[in-house]
């Protein structure tokens, strides 16, 4: 371990976490999406010839 430069893990750590900042966004905007189009149907549920 001491032979590893310490400003490259600083990189390497600093690139994960800007993957993962961008992953959290997306599994975020899929929650928003899909608890929107849940109210959504439970404010206006299908009428029974559209199921």
């Amino acid at each position: 371990m001491a032979d590893i430069d310490p400003a490259f893990l600083d990189e390497r750590v600093a690139t994960l976490d800007d993957k993962l900042t961008g992953l959290l966004a997306e599994i975020e905007a899929v929650c928003v999406t899909w608890a929107i189009g849940l109210v959504d149907q439970v404010r206006n549920p299908p009428k029974p010839e559209e199921k």
